[in-house]
């Protein structure tokens, strides 16, 4: 007995529902929300056999639109970005493009432990949540926080940092440590600048 590929649904491309499941030629709908593309062609071998005796199906995600990573700081380019699959942290550098008041050497990426969207709710802020606006995590759930050395990969072709971005990533590029003293300057000036800048003189005697 020799494996097939379903003809019905060969070289198909269909768009994930809000839902979670997608509507195949055939086989009708397979629920294939927070599943591989391994457990993906389990669930339509599984559908197929009603159809044939023996399935060998593939599946290929073409392109991620439901999952972001985030690139904060000082950059040009920041904000929510499509996650692929094949995002490396130099290739979200170099689409960001760091500023003159980036801190190259001191890149910060932060990632959760699962649940990340909406895993748990506090019933009672913690005391230090008015201080410091940090939900605590619940026990055994972890952030992990790496620094890496941008500069290391430019300069010296160092590529042992250069990490696979993760859905829910946040690249935070931080400005230097004379950048920021200046940016904590310019923020105490910051509100008296629209008055002076809002300033009018007078109108002339006789106009």
């Amino acid at each position: 007995m020799t494996s097939v590929h379903v003809p019905e649904i060969s070289g198909v491309k269909t768009q994930v529902r809000p839902d979670g499941k997608v509507n195949l030629p055939l086989i009708g709908e397979v629920d294939v929300a927070n599943k591989t593309p391994k457990e993906i062609e389990a669930e339509i071998n599984k559908a197929s056999n009603a159809f044939y005796e023996q399935v060998d199906s593939t599946v290929e995600v073409v392109v991620y639109r439901s999952q972001r990573y985030y690139v904060y700081g000082q950059v040009i380019a920041a904000g929510a970005k499509p996650w692929t699959g094949r995002d490396t942290l130099l290739d979200v550098l170099a689409e960001a493009k760091p500023t003159t008041l980036a801190w190259p050497e001191r890149v910060i990426v932060v990632r959760g432990d699962e649940p990340q969207v909406g895993g748990w709710v506090a019933t009672q802020p913690a005391k230090s949540y008015k201080s410091t606006g940090i939900n605590p995590l619940p026990k055994g759930q972890h952030r992990r926080t790496m620094v890496i050395n941008l500069m290391a990969m430019v300069e010296e072709g160092d590529m042992a940092n250069n990490i696979l971005l993760l859905p829910n990533d946040v690249v935070y590029v931080q400005p230097n440590p004379l950048a920021r003293i200046g940016l904590a300057i310019q923020m105490v000036l910051f509100p008296i600048r629209p008055a002076v800048e809002t300033v009018t003189l007078p109108a002339s005697v006789g106009q």
